[in-house]
């Protein structure tokens, strides 16, 4: 099976406005997103709760998921130095694409449901048409 990944517009301009704040982090963030575009190792697992290579960890957003959303984050480590941003991104289950909603710093961000870039997750996430996870 074959995954995608598709960088949203929202998430593309974050990525650019890290570049202007914080060109170090921007960087990694706009590197890392186009290395995994044929890296379908990564992309196989970043559904997998807890994955931790050394280089990125990945986490559902428990208050997403526990809606029917798919919903997840990763977070770059590497060796050297974190990014201090949570990619954010909905898996598509049912095209195998992962969407790229948001960039976000982590100190901006609450994991909440009434948090805006949760809402605006959402939002995204509806008119992708994606379907819910089945409950379980």
């Amino acid at each position: 099976m074959r995954y995608q990944i598709a960088i949203r517009p929202d998430a593309k301009l974050d990525v650019k406005r890290i570049l202007e704040t914080d060109r170090e982090s921007g960087i990694r963030i706009a590197n890392w997103l186009q290395s995994i575009r044929e890296d379908q190792g990564i992309l196989d697992r970043l559904s997998d709760e807890g994955f931790d290579d050394g280089e990125i960890d990945v986490k559902s957003i428990q208050c997403l998921q526990r809606k029917c959303l798919n919903v997840w984050r990763v977070k770059i480590t590497g060796t050297d130095k974190w990014v201090p941003y949570r990619i954010l991104y909905v898996f598509d289950h049912s095209k195998h694409i992962y969407h790229v909603l948001r960039v976000v710093a982590r100190k901006d961000y609450n994991y909440k449901m009434n948090d805006p870039i949760t809402e605006g997750c959402i939002n995204a996430i509806r008119k992708l048409g994606i379907p819910d996870l089945p409950r379980g």
